[in-house]
């Protein structure tokens, strides 16, 4: 069963807030962001082929990369994909001879067998007294999809009519992993339906 099986994993974005201080831990690609005040004041290194230290740690450990696309916002209404690699953990043969490789856009992450290594990074952010903290956490692939320049605005429930409110979607977007899922490009659901 493991050809099932070895290629599971998932991300990590856990914050724990205490009175003064708010400290996050992260794993993979699902990026968290904190402002204070409105201003961005943190934002994890994902653990990808943009992390450089990340990359000579693949480079040291023999882990090879296939070519790939990723998807780039150039502008409030522009998308394009640029070249980007995949890292390739771990290959089986199957029973009838299918090849499969245990491939991640990502360089750490849970799961897979501990092939991608077991350090979660951290960070600790001091709290000022008075100030205002805004915080998105857990947001694989967001920002590969939000001009990074966007800002995140919060609502009350004051700011908002009374009765019911519609909400106007500009646009929306499917998780990477989902996206390569239903096209069925690669092994990443070998049987229909997936249930989790």
């Amino acid at each position: 069963k493991m050809g099932d099986t070895f290629n599971s994993g998932a991300t990590l974005s856990l914050v724990i807030i205490s009175p003064t201080q708010i400290n996050c831990y992260w794993k993979g690609d699902s990026t968290i962001k904190i402002w204070r005040d409105g201003k961005e004041i943190f934002v994890s290194e994902n653990h990808n082929r943009h992390n450089t230290e990340e990359v000579s740690r693949m480079t040291r450990e023999g882990i090879l990369r296939e070519p790939a696309w990723s998807p780039k916002v150039l502008d409030d209404t522009t998308l394009t994909m640029e070249p980007a690699s995949y890292y390739v953990f771990n290959t089986i043969i199957q029973d009838n001879g299918t090849v499969i490789h245990d491939i991640l856009n990502m360089t750490n992450s849970l799961g897979h067998n501990g092939m991608t290594g077991n350090s979660i990074s951290e960070a600790c952010i001091k709290l000022n007294k008075g100030a205002t903290y805004d915080l998105v956490i857990a947001t694989d692939g967001l920002w590969d999809m939000v001009h990074s320049q966007d800002k995140i605005h919060e609502f009350n429930d004051e700011d908002l009519p009374q009765g019911d409110v519609l909400i106007d979607v500009e646009f929306s977007t499917i998780n990477y992993k989902d996206g390569l899922a239903i096209t069925n490009k690669l092994p990443v659901i070998r049987s229909w339906p997936m249930v989790p």
